[in-house]
């Protein structure tokens, strides 16, 4: 009886100590890591210092509403990497819109659109690394 409670109290120390909050180590002082930016989409890459955000957001819209999903993703993309900064009310709607973009193109993929999958891998290949 004893060794089953010494057991049960060993056991939970194991894993209760196990369960606990880790110590990390202390943040080093180091060099920046340069961002490295792998797109395809040489329009998408480079931040658009020209590109109007409101028209990059209607021709998404359009471009959703039509199937194309590639034309979609590469308008939000140039309208999220645009120097213009947008109001509050565009980055609501760009929000909304690269969802239901990710929305559409997983149902295509679903379906075995390759178009789909050009354009997911188009939005894949625009996230920081």
């Amino acid at each position: 009886m004893r060794k089953a409670i010494l057991i049960g109290c060993l056991g939970s120390l194991v894993f209760l100590s196990a369960c606990g909050k880790k110590e990390e180590p202390a943040p080093q002082a180091a060099a920046p890591e340069p961002k490295q930016e792998a797109q395809p989409d040489q329009a998408a890459a480079a931040p658009a210092a020209n590109v109007n955000v409101q028209k990059e957001m209607a021709k998404a819209d359009t471009a959703i509403k039509q199937h194309d999903y590639e034309v979609a993703a590469d308008s939000l993309l140039k309208a999220q990497f645009s120097q213009q900064p947008m109001t509050v009310k565009q980055k609501d709607d760009h929000y909304n819109k690269m969802r239901a973009l990710q929305v559409e193109i997983a149902n295509a993929m679903m379906r075995g659109d390759p178009k789909a999958k050009k354009a997911a891998e188009l939005l894949k290949q625009s996230r920081p690394q």
